[in-house]
């Protein structure tokens, strides 16, 4: 029951931007819309934060999927450290100016799928 509401709340705020939880005696902060960062959001985010933003994204990622392309970039990236995947992450940000509109997941599955990487090749259903 709680995660339909949780749905039906997320859907509400997102339709509906000027909605707020709040009574009105309180505060209204917006919600952001959409909720789907853009990928020059990573540029803005120190070292630590990035490690946070990727283990996020990773773990919503590979966690709610069945498609093989999804596990298998799971399973590859899972094989590495922290470190060459953020720095691959980083490169594509300094190299592919064209993207920061882009969604961010869009640009990270980009960056550690790239010729030369370890998980190169491997496509993800979109």
């Amino acid at each position: 029951m709680f995660q339909r509401l949780a749905f039906a709340l997320v859907v509400l705020f997102t339709c509906y931007p000027g909605t707020s939880v709040a009574g009105d005696s309180q505060t209204v902060v917006p919600i952001p819309s959409p909720l789907i960062e853009k990928f020059d959001v990573w540029g803005s985010l120190p070292p630590d934060a990035k490690l946070a933003f990727y283990s996020g994204w990773a773990n919503g990622l590979f966690t709610t999927t069945k498609d093989p392309g999804t596990l298998a970039l799971g399973s590859c990236l899972g094989k590495l450290s922290f470190e060459p995947i953020l720095a691959m992450i980083d490169k594509r940000f300094a190299d592919h100016r064209e993207g920061l509109k882009n969604p961010v997941s869009t640009e990270i599955i980009e960056a550690v799928t790239v010729t030369e990487s370890p998980c190169q090749g491997i496509r993800v259903g979109r």
